[in-house]
């Protein structure tokens, strides 16, 4: 199964083991659903897993419910968006004088791993993954060995469906597991080729943050510093296939369907030195913020300052409960009865309150949005902007272990 029959039937299988966990961006699975999920990965010296749970944040600021097994191995899930983290106790360092009599090799400690995942991952096929093996490394209790296994479309995009797995040097035995399942919902194929992204990225640089090309040369080599195209999922569970490209001043994340510039992840001070280095100079025509959820780390598509203003790409509002709808020349918010009408400009609109159209995608002013809800906060100092999303903030049935 090739090029688009694979990632059809892929795309479907995906859509039946998780659309019914994950339908909206304020869904989230219940605990006895979760339990039901992780329940196949129970393995020695674990039999099942304990009654009590703690619910806890993820990284992307979701809920997320933390199992014991009977024996103490871990089992974590994202309410969300189904993603696994499971930690098996396994059974090394093994006692002096009962070591294998013969060392497991590479390919079956790789086989290992593979087994594991056509057991566990939700419509698993044998050409499903790309299987890369990496180094047997040290780990506190026994040497393990990393597999990790990448789902590429025939555009090359890297999906969201992956996993990890470390297997134990000694036993074969599977110590970790990583599972990440997201149905993909756009086209995997780009407007924007990788050279025209990285002359847009090149641009951006010399526009907003130095003029030096120097800055604007893509880093290298490139097996340590690639170029990559995915399918990339916010926490509000937006998808957007982009470009990821590491620049001498920034990594920047660009649309490879319209070409906008959506976050920069600048080096350690990289961009603050090349500034300092050109002396006194013009305000920069744009600055990406970062955006996040309470507790969570920054998401791909940053919000847009221009002297005077901040601006919000509109799916995040929405993701808040402001309805945007745009009728020609304007845009009108509402939520809860109240409405906010603005002008639609294509150019950067200063410090005017107006709907602004960046690059084929819509932006509103933090300004506006705030008149609607006040799930929005925002920090000058650190350049954010927090929204404070309905994920619900469960109070953990018993307190954490430690």
């Amino acid at each position: 199964m090739h090029g688009i029959n694979k990632c059809a039937v892929l795309l479907a299988l995906a859509w039946l083991t998780l659309c019914a966990l994950a339908p909206g961006a304020s869904a989230q699975m219940a605990i006895e659903q979760a339990r039901l999920l992780l329940l196949p990965h129970v393995q020695a010296p674990d039999t099942t897993l304990q009654a009590e749970v703690v619910v806890e944040t993820s990284l992307e600021g979701h809920p997320e419910y933390l199992f014991y097994g009977d024996a103490w191995g871990s089992y974590r899930i994202n309410a969300v968006t189904g993603e696994k983290l499971v930690q098996h106790l396994g059974q090394s360092p093994l006692e002096p004088g009962h070591q294998p009599a013969t060392t497991l090799s590479a390919a079956q400690l790789r086989q290992s791993a593979i087994n594991y995942v056509a057991a566990h991952f939700p419509g698993y096929t044998p050409d499903l993954f790309t299987v890369l093996s990496g180094e047997i490394e040290p780990a506190y209790d026994c040497n393990v060995y990393d597999v990790d296994f990448v789902c590429t479309a025939p555009s090359g995009a890297r999906l969201p469906l992956e996993c990890r797995v470390t297997v134990e040097e000694d036993t074969g035995l599977v110590k970790t597991y990583e599972e990440r399942c997201i149905p993909v919902t756009i086209s995997t194929v780009p407007a924007v080729s990788q050279a025209q992204a990285i002359a847009i990225g090149q641009a951006w640089i010399a526009q907003n943050i130095d003029p030096d090309p120097s800055l604007g040369e893509v880093m290298t080599p490139a097996e340590y510093y690639p170029v990559v195209l995915k399918v990339e999922v916010d926490p509000l569970l937006n998808q957007a296939l982009v470009y990821t490209i590491p620049y001498q001043a920034v990594v920047l994340t660009i649309d490879a369907q319209t070409g906008a510039v959506l976050s920069a992840d600048g080096w350690l001070g990289g961009g603050d030195r090349s500034r300092a280095r050109g002396g006194k100079r013009a305000k920069p025509a744009e600055t990406l913020w970062k955006v996040r959820l309470p507790g969570g780390l920054e998401m791909p598509h940053g919000a847009v300052a221009v002297p005077g203003r901040v601006f919000l790409w509109h799916r995040q509002a929405q993701a808040l409960g402001v309805a945007v709808r745009r009728d020609r020349e304007r845009v009108v918010l509402t939520s809860k009865g109240k409405v906010v009408r603005l002008p639609l400009v294509r150019t950067s609109p200063g410090r005017r309150i107006a709907a602004w159209l960046r690059n084929g995608l819509l932006y509103l002013p933090v300004a506006a949005v705030r008149r609607l809800t006040d799930r929005v906060a925002v920090d000058l100092r650190e350049r954010t902007v927090t929204l404070m999303h309905p994920y619900a903030r469960l109070v953990s049935a018993a307190p954490a272990r430690r």
